[in-house]
């Protein structure tokens, strides 16, 4: 049966996304085709740095592997995180189809909460005051705006404009905001 293999390391300077940023990141990579059963590969991926619009993830060893080319690829990658005072590790598994996505606190806050620190970089306590109190701060209501409709991109050009404090107002007699 024919079957040959490519094996060999690599070192990931930096891979640049739209929303993310890969730097520093030592992988391994397998290649294997047989005239069988056709070909798959596997690439591991043994530490880095993944800088997101708002969070900044240490990746930790976990690997991707396609089989059937880029029809099958499955997940298992694992990451640590810092938002605010909270450490959030997370572990993605799973397909690309079927993603399934653990987010886990030393407070044992939700995988939602975890989710929304990690998008928007906040740890969302006056949020939880607010709806505590039966309200939605303007904070929370300006932050979802913006991460929703701008892809957080108002408050980074607020901070290259020097602007530091962006103020929001409802009006109950208007709609819109």
């Amino acid at each position: 049966s024919r079957r040959f293999a490519v094996e060999g390391k690599a070192y990931v300077t930096e891979v640049r996304g739209d929303r993310f940023i890969l730097q520093d990141c030592p992988v391994g990579f397998l290649w294997e085709y047989a005239a069988s059963n056709g070909s798959w590969a596997s690439m591991s991926i043994y530490g880095g740095h993944l800088g997101l619009p708002h969070a900044a993830v240490i990746l930790k060893p976990g690997r991707v592997i396609l089989a059937d080319g880029l029809r099958d690829v499955r997940l298992d990658l694992k990451g640590v995180s810092q938002v605010e005072n909270v450490s959030i590790s997370i572990h993605l598994r799973g397909t690309l189809k079927e993603p399934k996505l653990r987010l886990d606190s030393d407070s044992s806050l939700s995988q939602e909460r975890l989710l929304v620190m990690l998008l928007t970089g906040k740890s969302w306590s006056s949020a939880e005051e607010s709806l505590s109190q039966g309200g939605v701060s303007a904070d929370l209501i300006k932050d979802t705006l913006d991460y929703l409709f701008f892809g957080g991109k108002v408050t980074d050009v607020a901070r290259a404009l020097g602007v530091s404090d962006v103020h929001l107002e409802i009006d109950q007699n208007k709609k819109g905001v």
